[in-house]
């Protein structure tokens, strides 16, 4: 039984073109690269990848940023209830603490 860990990639099933998306925006956000690198010659040159434009990694990272605020806002409201909560809580302490 093989028990290395694996790369997720090998657990999803996409399409070329996807994986080819996925892998640009992987490359790019994750080494924090200029988004033109997707069309420079060189970088062409010596990557697998597909080639891709500038206009197209937008498109996609707009539409990333729409799923990753769908499933971040959940978390963000429990959090912020709870950060209110607890100032509540401080301030209510410090105020009595002042009092004479």
């Amino acid at each position: 039984m093989d028990l290395k860990p694996r790369c997720l990639d090998s657990y999803v099933k996409s399409d070329d073109s996807s994986r080819n998306v996925y892998h640009w925006l992987d490359w790019i956000i994750m080494e924090n690269r200029e988004l033109s690198m997707c069309e420079k010659i060189k970088t062409r040159k010596y990557t697998h990848l597909k080639p891709l434009s500038v206009n197209t990694l937008k498109k996609h990272m707009l539409e990333l940023e729409t799923v990753v605020q769908t499933s971040i806002r959940p978390n963000l409201k429990e959090r912020r209830w709870a950060l209110q909560s607890l100032l509540r809580r401080n301030m209510v302490f410090i105020l009595s603490s002042l009092s004479p």
